[in-house]
Order: structure tokens, then C-alpha cells, then sequence
């Protein structure tokens, strides 16, 4: 490492230091090597085995654009659709492309951080992108977006941005020019790509103007676009995520998960709310411990709130020294590695606050915080913490030579630290029952992560176990806007028939089809659970009313044909007779 009162030299092209990216890639896939088998979880379900587009790739491709002109998500529905094509819904297939997809991501950070540093004229650019990439590779908070299958969709815009910021550095390095143009129309294309995949890249403009603004030195910004060109530049993509962005409001109008119509959940109320988990995600990148796949977080109740005051003035705190930084760092000499160091850090900080900006502002989610949000956002906080363990390590009064081992030993105990945590984090994605048991252990009050682990324990026949965390849930229903009580009624029925147990059964599928008339799982359930309780008029019934919802039922028609033998059975056996063992579909 040079002194730190040394302007830095240019690296040699091909540097080697470049090669031990390989080493990250290489331990995140030993790491993400044991969910390669694991089960569909949570909403991979519903989205991925119960969606007709992921088995029909023409009708995906005819779809397209439709979807992507109503702000959807035909990008990624179209990944999962060639998936199908090739291996079906095999586990070991989605799951091998989600990793590859993150190491590609991987791949991207580490030339976009190394792009940030060169600019800077920091010092070591390439072992510092190796350093930051290695950490984005390993961290366990990435685990939710690359082992979480239907979170495909972030680590695809996440590639899309990085491949967006490079091609829009390189249009404005090239100038108006052929190869200028090309790379401008490169990164509309990545850009829309992106939107496709998922609307992370609605921040884009922003933190391009905001890499502009903080990072270059006065060298580097006068190889770039002048501010004028720039903006001018930018405008397209202002106007595409303003239409974007029109569309996916649009979409979110009467919905309750996300949007204006979150039950509950004001937009103040959200915003205050954020400020507290801002600073969770950071200290989750520190230290990552207590992760789940769904927290109880307690959302804000005013801005009088002691927790909220705190929170906000922890984050001003962190802005205010960011600011300092950036304005240290912008002082002369302007290839003094201290202050590159310090508009990195800037710049790093400022990217997480950009990237998080559109699930963290005043649009309500149901779920205030979750761990997939923070993939591309942590970039900026690993490249910031590297600079500043190289800036600590190059102010100590050690030989270039000691330095040297001494922060390739530092990164390396973090990788393997990281890559260890990875491993562990990953035991929980390998099955439901894995996945749920560690949110019921986290919070045990949350009726969806009951209801997890009761879905978890239905599949694999423990029936008791399932009534159990469904009663539990439904005891929790009130405080968990995320779960309906139709559906968990449903399930807790047919829990119910299938312990043997279809008179207590028929009370909450009568519950369920009260709260979901139109379901056709809901009637049939009923129908079933009616029949194997002996009570055949509830039984035909129902079946009637699921042949209605649904022409041709398979078990409708079955049920409404044994209900029709067990009458006759009791006809010809009379009054007297030995009652036989009650019918079941």
C-alpha cells in the first residue's frame, strides 16, 4: 500500500490481483452447494408451481411486452419459464441457475466498484473491488435472494443495474461518438431488462448523478459527460421510471400488501417506521445475526415515539458524517488516497440510502422489513468499510510487505467468516419445515410463520403437528395482517379430516367457505370432510355448489357419486342394520 500523502499511480493493465475473485466465488458456491436440493418454500408455490405462464414458454414470450408495459415482471416469469422448458420444475435446476445468476451479479459488482475506485484514484482499486465483491459473494443476508427461488427477481435487477451504471460510464467516456451511442443504447436496453425483471432500477437515475457527483476526481470528471450532456442523458430513463413507476402504483390501487390500502399501515406511520429498519439492515450487515424469512417488526406508532426519535437521529448522524466525508474528500490535493478513500465512503454510504429509497419512503409494505431488500443496497456499505479498513491499515507504521499480508489475512478471515455464516444460513432454505421452525423459533407470535410451519407439517403427514400451529396462528390472527382466515381455517380443516377427525373438521371449513364463497378448494374441502362425517346432504351440497364454481370437478363428481352409494347402502340396509364404515373420497 502506498503512503497515504501519495498520489496513486495508475495500476498495470491485467492486473493478477483480479484473479482472487475466483476464491469468493468459489466458497459461495460450496455454500449455496446444500440448498441445490431443497424444496419449493413459501410463495415459490403459488408462483412458480401453481403459475400457468412459467409452464407455457409461448405463451411467457407472447406476454411480454404486455407485461412489461403494465410494470410486471415478464423478465424474470420468462427465466423461470425456460427453466420448465428444459428441467421442468426440477429443485437442483432453479436453484443451480439462481446461484449462477448471483455469481454473474457478482462478477458486475466487482467491475462496478472497481470502475468507483478508479475514478476516484483510489488506492489498490483491483483488491478492493475484490475485497467488496468477495463480501457481497458471502454475505448470509444474501442467502434470501439467491436461495429463496421466486427471489430470482432481485438478484436480476441487481444485474441489470450494475450492467446499466457500466454502460452509461462508458457512453459518457466514449462522447457522442459510434461506440458512444452503442453503449448508451446498451444500457436503455439493460435498463428496460431491468424493469422486467423487478422495479429496483426506479433508483438508477439517482445514484448515477450521485456517482457522478461524489466519486470522480477532477482528472476523471473532465474524461466524462459535462453536467448538461449528462442530464440530457438521464432524461429517458427519468421518463421510463416515471412511467414505470405511474403503472405500479396503478397496479397497487385496493391491494394489501403493498401500496396505499395496507391495512393499517398510514404512510407516515410507514416512514417513521423505516427509520428503525434502516438501522437494523445496517447492523445486519455488520453483525448478521437473528435473520428469518418473516420478522415481527413493530412498526411505529409517532413521531413521538422514543425508538423513532433515536432511529432518526442515528441516521442523521450517519448522513451528517457522510456529508462531512464527501466534503473532505472534494478538497485539493485531488489525488491525496485519504480523500478518494472519503468520497467513496460518501458515495458508498449514499448508495445505500438510494437503493433502499423505494421500499423505504412513505409507500406502505405489509412487510416493513425483509433481508432480499438489502442485496444490492449492501454494495455500498461493503465498499465503504473497505476503503476504510485500507485508509486504517496504510496509516500504520508497518513495511509495504507487512501491509500487504496483513490486509490479504483481514480479508480473507472475513470471506471464510462470511462463507461459514453463508453455510449455516442456508440449512434453513433446504426444506419448509427448516424454514419455518426457524421463524416460529424468532417469533413465535407471528400467525403466518404458524402457518408456515403448519403447511410445512401437513405435507409431511404430521397432522397433529399441523392442528397445532394452525390453532396457534389463528390465536395470533389479529396481530399478523399478512395471513386471511379463510385460508387458514381451510387448512386447519382439512388437517382435521385427514387426522380422522372430520366432525371437528367441518366447523372451520364451514368458517372458510363463509369467508371465501368463491373458492373451489373451500367447497370441496367441506364437501369432502361432510361425506367422511357421515352427513350426506352437506356433502351433496357442497359438491353441487364446487360444480357451479367449477364444470367437471373431479372430486366433486366423485364425492356427490359416493354420497349417492352410501344413500343407497343405508336404504337397503334399513333402519336396524349394522351401520358399515362411513365413505370417503
Amino acid at each position: 500500500m502506498a503512503p497515504p500523502s501519495q498520489t496513486m499511480r495508475p495500476e498495470p493493465p491485467g492486473d493478477p490481483t483480479a484473479r482472487w475473485l475466483a476464491v469468493p466465488l468459489l466458497l459461495a458456491v460450496a455454500a449455496y452447494w446444500r440448498v441445490l436440493g431443497g424444496e419449493l418454500v413459501f410463495d415459490d408455490l403459488p408462483q412458480l408451481a401453481g403459475n400457468a405462464a412459467v409452464r407455457d414458454l409461448p405463451a411467457a414470450l407472447r406476454d411480454f411486452l404486455p407485461a412489461l408495459l403494465s410494470g410486471r415482471r415478464p423478465v424474470t416469469v420468462l427465466t423461470f419459464a425456460l427453466n420448465h422448458a428444459v428441467t421442468g420444475l426440477a429443485p437442483w435446476a432453479l436453484h443451480a441457475t439462481n446461484v449462477a445468476i448471483h455469481l454473474g451479479v457478482t462478477a458486475l459488482a466487482f467491475a462496478f466498484v472497481r470502475a468507483m475506485l478508479r475514478l476516484a484514484g483510489a488506492a489498490h482499486p483491483t483488491g478492493l473491488a475484490v475485497a467488496a465483491a468477495g463480501a457481497f459473494a458471502l454475505h448470509p443476508l444474501q442467502s434470501q435472494a439467491v436461495s429463496y427461488l421466486v427471489q430470482r427477481a432481485e438478484a436480476l435487477a441487481a444485474g441489470a443495474y450494475l450492467a446499466t451504471l457500466l454502460l452509461l460510464l462508458e457512453a459518457e467516456r466514449r462522447g457522442p461518438g459510434r461506440r458512444g451511442a452503442a453503449a448508451y443504447l446498451g444500457a436503455l436496453a439493460t435498463f428496460l431488462v431491468g424493469l422486467g425483471a423487478k422495479a429496483t432500477l426506479v433508483t438508477l437515475p439517482l445514484a448515477w448523478l450521485l456517482a457522478a457527483f461524489a466519486v470522480p476526481t477532477a482528472a476523471a470528471r473532465a474524461r466524462l459527460a459535462t453536467w448538461p450532456r449528462r442530464l440530457l442523458l438521464l432524461a429517458p430513463f427519468a421518463a421510463l421510471v416515471a412511467a414505470f413507476a405511474q403503472r405500479t402504483v396503478g397496479r397497487m390501487e385496493g391491494a394489501t400488501d403493498a401500496g396505499f390500502s395496507v391495512p393499517g399501515l398510514a404512510p407516515l406511520q410507514y416512514f417513521l417506521t423505516q427509520w428503525q429498519v434502516l438501522l437494523t439492515y445496517l447492523r445486519l450487515l455488520v453483525w448478521p445475526a437473528g435473520q428469518s424469512v418473516d420478522w415481527a417488526f413493530p412498526t411505529a406508532r409517532s413521531l413521538a415515539d422514543p425508538a423513532v426519535v433515536m432511529s432518526g437521529l442515528a441516521l442523521l448522524a450517519l448522513l451528517a458524517a457522510a456529508a462531512s466525508l464527501l466534503s473532505f474528500g472534494r478538497r485539493w490535493p485531488d489525488g491525496d488516497p485519504d480523500r478518494a478513500a472519503a468520497r467513496l465512503a460518501a458515495f458508498g454510504v449514499g448508495w445505500f440510502f438510494v437503493l433502499l429509497s423505494a421500499t423505504s419512503s412513505v409507500v406502505p409494505r405489509q412487510d416493513v422489513l425483509v433481508e432480499h431488500r438489502l442485496y444490492l443496497a449492501s454494495l455500498g456499505v461493503f465498499l465503504a468499510l473497505a476503503v476504510g479498513a485500507e485508509r486504517l491499515l496504510a496509516h500504520q507504521d508497518l513495511p509495504e510487505p507487512r501491509r500487504a499480508v496483513a490486509a490479504a489475512l483481514l480479508t480473507g478471515a472475513v470471506w471464510l467468516g462470511l462463507a461459514a455464516a453463508l453455510h449455516r444460513r442456508n440449512a434453513v432454505w433446504e426444506s419448509g419445515l427448516a424454514l419455518w421452525g426457524d421463524a416460529v423459533s424468532k417469533a413465535p407470535h407471528k400467525a403466518r410463520a404458524r402457518l408456515g410451519l403448519g403447511n410445512a407439517l401437513l405435507a409431511r403427514g404430521d397432522h397433529e403437528g399441523a392442528i397445532a400451529q394452525y390453532r396457534e396462528a389463528l390465536s395470533w390472527l389479529k396481530a399478523d395482517a399478512a395471513v386471511a382466515e379463510g385460508p387458514l381455517q381451510q387448512n386447519l380443516g382439512t388437517a382435521l379430516v385427514r387426522a380422522g377427525r372430520p366432525v371437528e373438521g367441518l366447523g372451520p371449513l364451514r368458517r372458510a367457505t363463509e369467508l371465501m364463497p368463491g373458492s373451489v378448494d373451500a367447497a370441496v374441502g367441506l364437501a369432502v370432510a361432510a361425506l367422511a362425517a357421515g352427513d350426506l346432504d352437506l356433502a351433496e351440497l357442497e359438491a353441487a355448489r364446487t360444480l357451479l364454481l367449477s364444470p367437471d370437478h373431479p372430486l366433486a363428481m366423485r364425492v356427490l357419486l359416493l354420497a349417492d352409494a352410501e344413500r343407497d347402502r343405508r336404504a337397503k340396509q334399513g333402519p336396524d342394520g349394522d351401520p358399515a364404515a362411513r365413505p370417503g373420497p
